[in-house]
């Protein structure tokens, strides 16, 4: 018998812990544990906070971290993109299956075909130890792409017999990451402050294409695997990348911090090559880390304000150009208040309670989300 991988455990511990209030939700993204920027829209990557999940978004961050050891408490999220959180366990598969398995995209495409939908979920947590991190990511993602006549089926109720030419193509890309980073602040011999740091990352991602048509809908039955994937259930890289990153704080202004980072300066491979849903000839690229080149500002005052914005993919080279603004208000005896907006997805809002934290988003993509274009 296998043991249960992380992804599934991920899943069981949100749906005990988080988010039983939202079971019936199913147009949401929900962050939960000590992740603050999720709240702020992902804005902050200048601002020296949230040392391990913010050390993501700017490894500079990391020359903050405290020197002795830290754990941070687990971060968990969900992606319900028409899919409710009461459904999540039984639909997604795990990391190392894509997020998807074949005997279930009958039942999602009779379910939830009348739209296109993506689900996941994702868990991180790190370590740290005189100035070194180490942190841990699981991920997967699943986007399901039915036709038009079986989204009219779906629609009308789902009576009657299922059109022949009904079809739905299932995406999922799951995967894993391990971190080491470290940051450090330069001596620059005045009142300003500059910080420096890199974090190298090793990963392996999984992919997979399925689609099923009317009769086997009908029947309950098994997924076809798609063309590209060559008679395999999954598909797989390893990968290698180093994410760059600095933080400048003024000599001027006490609290404001400017900020820019390279992320996947060296890009793991890590990419797959996808045939259109519904059979449509054609083949586009699934790229789950792409080369971008971010900049933003924060500024921290007396009165416990963080107001940050961030421009992330300045140059579109990952196609997710994008401007991000978030404020959080620390209100005191631990707890926090937060909002945000970004130009791509929408609002978000969050809150903190003795450094555990909550953020809820109607769309607030994750990393694997990004990389179905279609």
């Amino acid at each position: 018998m296998q043991s249960e991988e992380p992804l599934n455990l991920i899943k069981k511990l949100s749906a005990l812990v988080v988010l039983l209030p939202f079971v019936t939700i199913s147009h949401a993204d929900f962050q939960f544990g000590q992740g603050r920027a999720y709240g702020m829209a992902n804005a902050g990557l200048a601002v020296p906070y949230d040392w391990i999940h913010s050390g993501r978004k700017n490894p500079a961050i990391y020359a903050f971290a405290p020197r002795g050891l830290r754990a941070t408490f687990p971060n968990i999220g969900v992606r319900l993109q028409g899919v409710s959180f009461g459904d999540l366990n039984d639909v997604l598969g795990n990391a190392n299956s894509g997020g998807l398995n074949r005997d279930d995209l009958a039942n999602i495409a009779r379910n939830f075909g009348g739209r296109p939908i993506d689900f996941g979920a994702n868990g991180e947590f790190g370590l740290s130890f005189a100035g070194l991190i180490v942190d841990f990511r699981g991920e997967a993602i699943v986007t399901a792409r039915p036709n038009d006549p079986l989204r009219q089926w779906v629609n009308s109720g789902g009576s009657g017999t299922i059109p022949i030419s009904a079809r739905m193509d299932g995406y999922g890309i799951g995967g894993y990451e391990i971190g080491f980073a470290y940051g450090t602040r330069l001596n620059t011999g005045d009142e300003s402050g500059i910080a420096v740091g890199a974090r190298a990352k090793f990963v392996r991602t999984y992919y997979t294409h399925q689609f099923i048509d009317g009769p086997g809908i009908a029947a309950n039955g098994s997924a076809t695997l798609a063309p590209e994937m060559n008679g395999n259930d999954t598909l797989s890289e390893n990968g290698f990348g180093l994410d760059v990153g600095a933080i400048y704080s003024s000599s001027r202004q006490e609290g404001l911090f400017f900020g820019a980072t390279i992320e996947n300066l060296i890009k793991p491979d890590a990419s797959f090559g996808a045939t259109l849903p519904n059979g449509v000839p054609g083949v586009v690229g699934v790229r789950p880390y792409n080369r971008t080149f971010n900049v933003g500002a924060g500024f921290k005052t007396k009165e416990n304000f963080i107001i940050a914005a961030d421009w992330v993919d300045m140059f579109n080279g990952g196609d997710g150009a994008e401007l991000r603004v978030g404020l959080e208000y620390m209100a005191g005896s631990g707890f926090a208040l937060r909002a945000g907006y970004a130009s791509n997805s929408g609002y978000t809002l969050g809150f903190g309670v003795f450094g555990i934290n909550f953020a809820y988003a109607p769309d607030l993509p994750q990393p694997y989300s990004l990389s179905f274009r279609f």
